[in-house]
């Protein structure tokens, strides 16, 4: 049996957990991960649980229904097992892998005979049986080696133990503190003194002789009957092993040769091949209505109306550029437009209003005429006034004075200053004459400057006409013929700049306008009306934004659709390869489809068991035991020999009864004539004595046939089973020894031999190999059990205290058992397993 998913509902701190098994499984967690609790779990859903909830170990704290499934294969079947709580264990429920409901009864079959207790002692391993291990002595270590395979070992052999030693205090065979050797010295003793007192009696000698036949006759018959009943013995087992023998007499007749492409692989695959199928059938079911949907997605109004509309917004689309850049010039231009306009007025401020014309030649010449006369005048009228304004009277007499002053100082100071003072103040005497002479000659100018100023007055009133007539006003006449002229021409140029620019404005205005116009079949979108032209610009653009950003969703949607489309082609395709090769699988093995398939897969899982079964019933029927029973030809004739063995056992034993009796009257007569007072003293003592030892004899007796019963089971049930376990338990020694020992022998004693032909009895090994043979010898006996009742066996961190090469050995060890009988390995410790590479690993 094999567990390939577990499933649990609520146990413990697990809920709601799925794992899948292989066939070595190692699940890995730390310490309260959940690792004993879910080794209980595969217990109890196998098992039962031992409790009702209320006082499970690993109740729910939540109070959530405790419970779960596993489902486990065989050769034959593959079979649910569900188990919540209940009464009695649990309320069981089992289905086949269809889902059918198969009887409760199934599960007890498939058990057998395996329970809870027999499955821990034969299929679970964990750390404390190591502990147990390292904790016997030698000797001890080697009688459990030495007792492998026996039921209740424990208890077997502390039994054992506690016989022998009370029958070594009763009797030991050159002991002489027990008791019983004191009581069979003393009475050696006695029976000297008896013998000689009694050797007169001739009768007495007679009945002894005759007592000492009988018991040569009751020996010989005893040695009958052992061998009678060893005989019958015999009978009875091949009375039992009778109809097995039949069964290989009818497997040898039947043709159980198996057909190829029938095996657990093959069926592995055909249903990865279904699975594949459905898996794929569900996803072009998706992937068809994913697509269908897509096609019918609602496209939005705005972008419907575009699509309808496409050219005409796209080439409107690609004048908004420029649109927007007239847009700017506009603003530009208005910018120019206002600033020329504002030096226009200020050219129209120097000209003297907007008005002012510019002169004619004729005039120009004229009025260039009159202000020169104007200049002139003004100059002969200013020259006399300057000079009488800036020369007092009385100034030219002061300075001449004081150059007169100067000269005389010079004189009189001497040489160092003459010269200066002397020249000073001859320029003084020399201006102040000069300013003298001036003074004059000022009144004989005076009738001349009366004459200037009527001419002047002309002149300015021609000049006023020539203003009035050419709207000059508040402009200096001396500036008409420079400044004003250019400020005039300046004027009418910038007057013609600022026309041109708002010609310009203008023609831009229109252009937008125009382009504007061109939207109007969108405003139930765009909404432009009484919007300055900006604001409609720019809501142009945002609306043409939205619908790029539209266009692109509707690309990713129309491109995710061709996606989904050729993704949907590619399933379809895949779809259709794994139908025609599960078609062809199929084919090839001349089934229609997998329920077929399953049936001719069950009739050769039949054959195989039944193969197995043969190949056991060879190997425990040796040809020794196939000759006996060839002796009979049918089962009557074999319970004949058995009723026939019986009644002469019957006979011998009645035979036996008389002969003890008849010797033992001969006992009773011997004593009886004994006359002589000694000797039947000494009789007394010796019947005393005698029974004082046969008390003891028997206690004795009791406990020897004991131990060596108990002796005897045990080295048979460990002699029986060990042919059975010595490959498997040689192969796997080797491995966890690194091939150093490659043989173990079982003959009296059991001895391991190494590569190099060296024998060692278990005495002689380490401690530390003593414990690897151990291991090795449980694993081949649980694998040898695995044959007849096929468990996983699980390990809790069994090799929790090996050493690092100890534990990749183990593991190596696992993986050869894996091979046949899966392998479940909990453990806390990591590094092990990840360096032994190990594939299937859970983590809770």
């Amino acid at each position: 049996m094999k567990i390939d998913t577990i499933d649990v509902y609520n146990y413990g701190k697990l809920h709601h957990l799925h794992l899948q098994f292989t066939d070595l499984q190692v699940i890995y967690g730390n310490n309260e991960a959940g690792k004993t609790t879910l080794i209980n779990f595969i217990l109890d859903i196998l098992f039962g649980f031992k409790n009702r909830q209320a006082n499970h170990p690993y109740a729910p704290k939540d109070k959530s229904q405790m419970g779960g499934k596993l489902t486990v294969s065989t050769s034959s079947e593959r079979l649910v097992i569900e188990r919540v709580e209940g009464k009695k264990g649990g309320d069981l429920s089992l289905f086949d892998a269809q889902g059918n409901s198969v009887a409760n009864e199934r599960l007890q079959q498939l058990l057998g005979p395996i329970n809870r207790d027999v499955y821990n002692k034969l299929f679970y391993f964990d750390a404390s049986a190591v502990e147990t291990i390292q904790k016997l002595t030698t000797t001890e270590l080697e009688e459990r080696i030495r007792r492998i395979g026996v039921v209740g070992i424990n208890q077997w052999l502390g039994l054992e133990k506690e016989i022998k030693s009370e029958t070594d205090d009763l009797y030991k065979l050159r002991g002489k503190k027990p008791e019983l050797n004191q009581k069979l010295k003393e009475y050696d003793e006695l029976s000297q003194e008896i013998q000689r007192a009694q050797m007169q009696y001739t009768e007495y000698l007679e009945l002894t002789q005759q007592i000492v036949q009988g018991q040569t006759e009751v020996k010989k018959l005893q040695q009958q009957e052992a061998t009678t009943q060893k005989e019958l013995q015999k009978t009875y087992k091949d009375q039992q092993d009778w109809s097995e023998y039949q069964e290989l007499q009818q497997l040898d007749q039947q043709d159980l040769t198996p057909k190829p492409g029938y095996t657990q692989a093959d069926l592995d695959q055909l249903q990865r091949l279904q699975t594949e199928i459905d898996f794929l059938k569900q996803n072009v079911a998706k992937g068809r209505e994913q697509v269908q949907k897509a096609q019918q997605r609602t496209v939005p109004n705005h972008y419907q109306f575009y699509l309808q509309h496409q050219h005409q917004i796209d080439n409107l689309s690609d004048q908004l550029a420029q649109a927007q850049d007239q847009w700017q010039q506009q603003r530009n231009l208005q910018g120019q437009l206002d600033s020329e306009t504002s030096r226009l007025h200020d050219d129209e401020l120097e000209t003297g209003g907007a008005t002012a014309q510019p002169f004619t030649d004729a005039d120009y010449q004229r009025v260039e005429q009159l202000l020169q006369q104007q200049t002139m005048l003004q100059n002969a009228e200013q020259v006399p006034t300057r000079q009488a304004n800036a020369t007092p009277s009385h100034l030219p007499i002061i300075l001449m004075i004081l150059g007169a002053g100067l000269l005389c100082l010079g004189v009189v100071l001497g040489k160092s200053l003459l010269i200066v003072l002397g020249l000073v103040g001859l320029l003084l005497l020399g201006y102040g004459g000069y300013l003298q002479w001036q003074a004059g000659s000022q009144s004989s100018a005076t009738h001349q400057d009366e004459k200037n100023a009527g001419q002047l007055q002309r002149i300015a009133d021609q000049l006023q006409q020539l203003g009035e007539q050419y709207h000059i006003s508040g402009v200096n006449q001396s500036l008409w013929l420079t400044t004003l002229q250019t400020s005039i021409k300046k004027r009418e140029q910038q007057k013609a700049r600022v026309l041109k620019l708002q010609q310009q404005a203008n023609q831009l205005a229109r252009q937008l306008t125009d382009y504007l116009q061109q939207w109007q079949f969108c405003e139930t979108f765009l909404h432009l009306q009484e919007q300055p032209v900006a604001q409609q610009l720019s809501t142009i653009q945002k609306w043409l934004a939205g619908l790029k950003d539209e266009r692109q969703r509707q690309d990713q949607l129309d491109q995710r659709l061709r996606e989904d489309e050729q993704q949907l082609t590619q399933l379809e395709q895949k779809l259709q390869q794994r139908e025609q090769q599960l078609h062809a699988e199929l084919t090839q093995r001349k089934v229609a489809n997998l329920k077929e398939f399953n049936a001719q897969l069950e009739q050769e899982q039949q054959h195989r068991q039944l193969n197995q079964q043969k190949q056991r019933l060879q190997q425990k029927f040796t040809p020794a035991l196939v000759s006996r029973l060839q002796q009979f030809s049918t089962k009557a004739e074999l319970e004949g020999q058995v009723q026939r063995l019986e009644n002469q056992l019957q006979q011998i034993q009645t035979q036996l009864s008389k002969v003890v009796q008849t010797t033992t009257v001969q006992k009773t007569q011997l004593q009886q004539i004994s006359r002589d007072g000694t000797l039947a003293k000494l009789r007394q003592q010796q019947a005393n004595l005698e029974a004082e030892i046969i008390d003891l004899s028997k206690q004795w007796l009791v406990l020897q046939l004991s131990f060596d019963w108990i002796e005897r089971v045990l080295n048979e049930a460990s002699h029986g089973r060990f042919p059975k376990v010595q490959e498997l338990a040689q192969r796997y020694f080797a491995i966890l020894t690194d091939q150093h020992y490659q043989q173990i022998r079982y003959q009296q004693k059991l001895e391991v031999v190494t590569k190099d032909g060296q024998r060692f009895k278990v005495a002689e090994l380490s401690r530390g190999t003593m414990q690897q043979l151990y291991l090795a010898l449980v694993f081949a006996l649980t694998v040898s059990f695995s044959d007849e009742f096929p468990f996983p066996i699980i390990i809790d961190d069994g090799f929790a205290d090996f050493d690092e090469i100890r534990t990749q050995r183990a593991l190596e060890l696992l993986e050869t058992l894996s091979q046949t009988t899966q392998i479940i390995y909990f453990t806390a410790n990591q590094s092990p397993i990840k360096e032994a590479a190990v594939k299937h690993r859970i983590e809770l």
